[in-house]
């Protein structure tokens, strides 16, 4: 209930209270004997006129303290009551005089999902005017704190035009059901589609089903719409898409040294189903290889048979239909199957605790000395790495928690400004360069619904094409030169997606295409088609090169292209340097940065550091002063074991780790847990040199804090120089399969004096 309800109903009861005083009081006078609707006119202190009996009680003396504070009181009480609801109209009228009229967001429906639109949206700065039909909604009051203007009554087309929607931004619709959603969008959208051009508003409708979704994308209605921005979304698929991008699947498999990652997921609901059909649909990397995807349900259903079947069209899946408690329980059964997991997913239902499980997880994985894959669980609460202290310092253990409601959705995941802008201006530059030829695609208002899709699909696909050539989105207007062969494996990639999006929805391979029965010769792997349709697909590829480019180059849009150079950071441990000392090195490492960004002025930097104590520590928060560059934590082992080198550390280690832009323990070399316990067991020097593998294998440039004299042990600072410019050992060797292929870079040595 918001306030000011809660402020009426308070008034309201005060005025019964004192009423009840008042009757208290006239109980006690010889006057009780008076008729009820003399005794209310008494209590409620209308004894001003003429004749009024009460004045008799003053002359007999027969007034008390309980009628005398009602016949005050109560009138107050009422002036007051009166005043709050004049209050409240007028502040509802001057709202609604006083509301947006252009470029507003409109929320109608506040449940979580609404709500969660809202919010995200007056937290960006964006107007924002609501519609929820449920008086008792406690997110209207929320909303109404925070700046938004909110209605309540149902929509319908005479709301529609008083609120003139057609001015508005962006319209959501987020009613709990999906009929209802439908049927208001189908009564909007008419009204709608007499705004001409660009003018015309965003249509966001929210679907619970998928299989509606694909089946409403279908329909003439909807598929030949070309006057409206119309775009139906799920929660799942939103959250997917988050997941996603949030736990990126590419840099643990480079760090396992696999082409082709594995990913576990436990549950079978909305949330992991949406999540695998993502993943086989987007993570398309370099090696053309889709994930193996394996799902663990204890609830095996029939009805998923036919979700199982478009997922295993596009990539490689396995189903294991077993109690989960049961297979936790089995250690060993357990470490067989996650002894080549890249990633895990755990989602929340009845018989799973999600907390529980990753927990179990992560044990099995540490006892038997496997890669710690991330592992990241669903929970309805808000993650703790929310809180201040979290914030501030972590400990790197590899339980990520995600919320498994609608606090993660935002208006921009919705929206996805960056992917409609480059799907629309690239599909319009293209038909300006055709100068409108009939036999070029239309214009992107004529394209129907489904063309539409398909070209924003394509858009947001290009971070994984420009990660496989070492480049990135940036806010600079800038390009990047692109070389033929990286032109020819953006294309195989984009191919390979292509493939995995039409074979999850449905379409089949034929030596003769039809739209109307999903049929197309091309709908196959990119290495068995011909040499002219390889061609075919490099010469179309190219052209969205270029159109890409031209955009980056121009100030008239909000992007551009720039190359990312990855630096390893190598060099000794101190924490005791003498402060002339100190300010030498740091000097020094400077002015080694200043000449990286001089040699490459254009590019993107990210550091990759060990974050052991002197060195590694020192460069990376140089870096990020210097450079403004973000760091990643490669850690050569477990946080149990690896804090044990630590000697007064005072959490510094956290706190480097809580800003890295992300962390990962390297693969373990050693075969027992027992032999890292010891600091001075060789297995620790084994772990620290496959780390230094790991540094020269990951990086286009390398910074050696280095005093030039041979090693102590083995892995030191020594070694990874000379297996910079020379071999990393057999016994250590490490590849990255997935990183961009482009020559090893320089080595920068920043000479390091001992000495207190």
């Amino acid at each position: 209930m918001d306030t000011e309800k809660k402020s009426s109903l308070f008034l309201f009861g005060l005025f019964i209270f004192i009423m009840l005083v008042g009757l208290l009081g006239l109980s006690l006078t010889p006057k009780w004997n008076e008729p009820l609707a003399n005794n209310i006119y008494a209590i409620a202190g209308l004894f001003a006129f003429s004749g009024d009996w009460t004045q008799d009680l003053h002359k007999t003396q027969h007034m008390n303290i309980f009628i005398e504070f009602a016949r005050f009181a109560a009138p107050l009480t009422t002036a007051l009551i009166f005043f709050v609801l004049i209050f409240d109209g007028a502040k509802q009228l001057l709202a609604f005089l006083l509301r947006p009229r252009t470029g507003f967001e409109l929320v109608i429906g506040l449940g979580n999902k609404g709500s969660a639109i809202a919010v995200s949206a007056l937290e960006q700065g964006k107007k924002v005017i609501a519609i929820e039909h449920q008086s008792q909604n406690s997110n209207i009051a929320l909303l109404k704190r925070r700046g938004a203007i909110v209605f309540n009554g149902e929509i319908n087309l005479k709301v529609v035009k008083k609120l003139n929607v057609r001015h508005a931004k962006n319209i959501f619709f987020c009613c709990g059901d999906d009929n209802k959603n439908i049927a208001i969008a189908e009564q909007v959208l008419p009204y709608l589609n007499t705004v001409e051009g660009e003018n015309s508003p965003q249509v966001f409708v929210h679907l619970h089903s998928r299989v509606l979704a694909d089946k409403l994308n279908q329909l003439p209605r909807f598929m030949s719409n070309t006057q409206t921005e119309l775009r139906f979304w799920r929660k799942s698929q939103i959250l997917a898409e988050h997941l996603l991008q949030r736990y990126p699947i590419q840099p643990y498999a480079n760090i396992q040294g696999v082409s082709r990652a594995h990913i576990i997921i436990f549950g079978c609901n909305d949330n992991a189903l949406d999540l695998a059909r993502t993943i086989a649909k987007n993570a398309i990397y370099k090696s053309l290889q889709t994930p193996t995807i394996t799902f663990i349900t204890d609830k095996p259903n029939g009805s998923l048979k036919a979700e199982f079947a478009a997922i295993v069209a596009a990539t490689q899946l396995k189903v294991i239909e077993e109690d989960v408690a049961q297979l936790v329980a089995e250690q060993q059964r357990l470490a067989m199957l996650l002894n080549d997991v890249t990633q895990v997913y755990v989602f929340e239902s009845e018989s799973l605790n999600s907390f529980e499980v990753a927990l179990a997880l992560r044990n099995a994985m540490f006892n038997h000395c496997l890669f710690m894959a991330p592992i990241i669980y669903a929970t309805d609460h808000a993650e703790i790495g929310d809180s201040p202290a979290r914030q501030n310092q972590k400990i790197p253990d590899n339980l990520y928690a995600f919320n498994n409601n609608s606090k993660d959705i935002n208006i921009s995941a919705i929206t996805q400004p960056l992917g409609s802008l480059i799907a629309k201006r690239t599909h319009e530059h293209s038909y300006l360069a055709s100068n409108n030829d009939d036999s070029q695609p239309t214009s992107w208002q004529a394209l129907p619904y489904s063309l539409k899709e398909a070209n924003r699909a394509f858009a947001m696909s290009w971070d994984n094409k420009l990660a496989a050539i070492g480049a990135r989105f940036c806010t600079t207007a800038q390009g990047i030169e692109i070389s033929a062969s990286e032109l020819t494996l953006m294309s195989a990639m984009e191919h390979t997606r292509w493939c995995a999006e039409r074979s999850i929805d449905g379409w089949q391979f034929n030596d003769v295409r039809s739209n109307l029965t999903k049929q197309h010769p091309l709908l196959k792997p990119w290495g068995e088609l011909n040499t002219l349709q390889q061609q075919g697909n490099n010469d179309f590829f190219t052209s969205t090169v270029t159109d890409l480019q031209t955009m980056a180059n121009s100030s008239e849009f909000e992007f551009g292209l720039q190359r990312v150079r990855t630096i390893a950071v190598t060099g000794h441990r101190f924490n005791d340097l003498a402060d002339s000392k100190y300010s030498e090195l740091v000097a020094s490492i400077d002015t080694t940065l200043l000449q990286i960004k001089q040699r490459y002025p254009n590019d993107h930097f990210q550091f990759v550091s060990g974050l052991a104590q002197g060195a590694d520590r020192l460069v990376v928060e140089r870096a990020k002063i210097i450079l403004g560059a973000p760091y990643i934590a490669l850690l050569p082992m477990a946080y149990e074991l690896y804090k044990m080198d630590f000697d007064n550390d005072n959490n510094e280690f956290e706190q480097f780790i809580a800003k890295s832009l992300w962390y990962s323990e390297i693969p373990p070399v050693y075969q027992h847990v027992a032999d890292m316990e010891e600091v001075t067991n060789p297995a620790r020097a084994n772990q620290y040199a496959a780390l230094g593998a790991h540094l020269v294998a990951i990086a286009d440039d390398l910074i050696a804090v280095w005093d030039g004299n041979a090693g102590r042990g083995l892995g030191g600072t020594a070694d990874v120089v000379d297996w910079w410019k020379n071999k990393v050992p057999e016994e250590f060797a490490v590849s990255y399969p997935l990183k961009p292929q482009t020559a090893k870079g320089d080595l920068y040595i920043v000479d390091f004096v001992r000495g207190s």
